[in-house]
């Protein structure tokens, strides 16, 4: 959850549109780093009876833990590296993600059998921590119908913050990271007139 543990049912499956969902609780850490012992005893217990587990949270606990299970198990993991890799990404707090990476990461990647990356723009950028390791170009999913224009929710939000009904309006759907340059959306539109910019995010 946000600043509190979600009202979910712990350690038994729970239907979320059709897909079998199990919520096991943080044993200790940040939000960054938490650790979840029950969801690891969990997967000792089933991670056997799967053929691929896919792995996102590689800068957790709980990722490090995941990949162990599964070398131990053989079973094989597919990584989604959402972006983490990236030179820029990896500049970051550089020193303490190497020696993250020296101690943790290089043991847990003899798991993988391949990366996930969202475009070959990613892998490319992240060849510096991946290497030459196998890598899967796999857009992130979106349902166009959910996200295709409704006049009525259209009209209703411009109203809600005064945005003129005829006015071009740029919406930038991410989170405000100094990697996601909304600094230079703010230099573009400071050029032109009559233009809304609309910042859509966590924060």
């Amino acid at each position: 959850g946000g600043d509190r543990p979600l009202d979910v049912p712990l350690a038994e499956p729970v239907d979320r549109a059709g897909v079998k969902v199990y919520y096991f609780p943080s044993t200790f850490g940040p939000k960054s780093m938490f650790a979840s012992g029950s969801l690891i005893a969990h997967m000792r217990k089933t991670v056997a009876g799967f053929d691929v587990v896919y792995i996102a949270g590689w800068f957790m606990w709980i990722g490090i833990a995941a990949a162990a299970v599964c070398r131990k198990a053989r079973v094989p993991v597919i990584a989604g590296t959402h972006g983490g890799f990236t030179t820029a990404a990896v500049q970051k707090s550089h020193l303490k993600k190497s020696l993250y990476r020296a101690l943790f990461l290089k043991r847990a990647f003899k798991s993988v059998a391949a990366f996930r990356v969202t475009s070959n723009i990613e892998r490319r950028a992240s060849v510096k921590w991946l290497g030459d390791r196998p890598c899967l170009v796999v857009a992130n999913a979106v349902e166009p119908g959910q996200f295709y224009p409704c006049g009525d929710l259209r009209a209703d939000f411009r109203a809600q913050h005064c945005i003129p009904s005829d006015a071009p309006v740029l919406i930038a759907v991410t989170r405000f990271d100094w990697m996601k340059r909304v600094d230079l959306l703010l230099d573009a539109l400071s050029q032109v007139q009559g233009w809304w910019l609309v910042l859509v995010g966590d924060d």
